[in-house]
This record gives structure tokens, sequence and C-alpha cells, in this order.
């Protein structure tokens, strides 16, 4: 009796999670335009080069990415990404000479990107592919001076989010990504929140 009732129990879990499982992909049929928002913590893992006179550093920092998408009835959908991305930063000591002697510098290295690329959604998974243009920017400090210069780098970014939470048209969950800037050798791995839904379904 007792092996008759858990089979009975094991079935229904069965048809029920089936259920749930083919009514949120009906919600899914379709066409509708997609809108997230994504809070990210960076960190570079490419080599830091010269690090003599190093007086402090700090690896990545706060990210923040927006995302629109276009998401189909059919396996890919596509998508814009935007973001900026901070990647390094570190004070130094320097030797300025007849400027001043020692001397402190302070320098850092951010990118602002744009990713053009296509989606794929499985069940609460979505996973992503794109190229992405990047500004990639690199600030300076010395005796109050600050100089910037800025250059535009093509790569590419892979990301993997997974979602928990979904209601109505609201989904919430975390989110993986790598930033593969290739002309500047920079490799930026970022993980954290992100947050979206449907903005127009059809």
């Amino acid at each position: 009796m007792h092996s008759t009732r858990s089979s009975a129990l094991v079935l229904f879990a069965l048809v029920f999670a089936t259920r749930i499982a083919n009514a949120e992909e009906a919600k899914k049929n379709g066409h509708a335009v997609t809108v997230s928002a994504s809070g990210l913590t960076t960190i570079m893992t490419t080599s830091r080069g010269d690090t003599s006179g190093t007086i402090s550093e700090k690896n990545g920092g706060n990210a923040i990415a927006g995302r629109i998408a276009y998401r189909s009835p059919y396996i890919a959908g596509v998508f814009a990404d935007i973001g900026y991305f901070p990647i390094y930063r570190r004070d130094r000591q320097i030797d300025l000479g007849s400027a001043g002697g020692l001397g402190t510098t302070r320098a850092s290295l951010s990118s602002e990107s744009l990713a053009l690329g296509l989606s794929a959604d499985f069940w609460r998974l979505r996973a992503s592919a794109a190229l992405a243009w990047n500004q990639v920017d690199v600030t300076s400090t010395t005796l109050g001076r600050t100089s910037t210069a800025s250059e535009t780098d093509l790569g590419y970014m892979v990301s993997l989010a997974a979602y928990p939470v979904r209601w109505n048209r609201i989904e919430t969950g975390v989110e993986a990504r790598a930033l593969f800037i290739t002309e500047a050798q920079v490799t930026i791995f970022c993980f954290g929140l992100t947050l979206g839904g449907d903005a127009l379904s059809w």
C-alpha cells in the first residue's frame, strides 16, 4: 500500500511539473520585445603587467548593463546589449625627477561596450553570444593633472543567465558573462543579478 501511494505521489508530481512547464512554454510561444538590466561585479582575468612601485590596486568593480531583445517562437532571438565595465585601477609611486621627486600616479582602465548577437532560451536558462564593440578608456592622474586616452576595440561576449523567479511578465535571476576585448588583450569575467521582462508581446 505504501509503495502504491508513493508511486501515485510521484506520478502526480511529474504530471503537475509537466503542466507547469507546458504553461510556461505556452506563455513564451509567440513574439516579444524584452528589456532587462544587470548589476554585475567584474574581475579582470588577464595579466596586470608590471606591478613595481604599486601602492594599492583594485581589480574590477561594479558594472551595469542593459539589454533589449526580440524573442521569437523559434530557437534563437536577437539582442543589443550596452554596458559600463570598470576593469582595473592602480596607485603607484613613480620618480618625477626634477618635477618633484617621488610622486604618486593613479591609472584606471574601463570599457563601455555595445554587443549585438543571438540568444536562446531553454527552460529557465538563457545563453547568449555576441560581437562587441568596446570603447576602452585609460585615465591617468599625476600631480593633480588628469589625462584620458580612448580607443575602440573589437571583441566578443558570451553569457549565461538563470531565472529561478518568474512572475507574470517579470523575471529575475543571476547572470555570468565573459567579455573578451581581443585587440586590447583583456578578458573580463562578470557575475551578478539580472531583472527583466516582456515590454511588448504579440
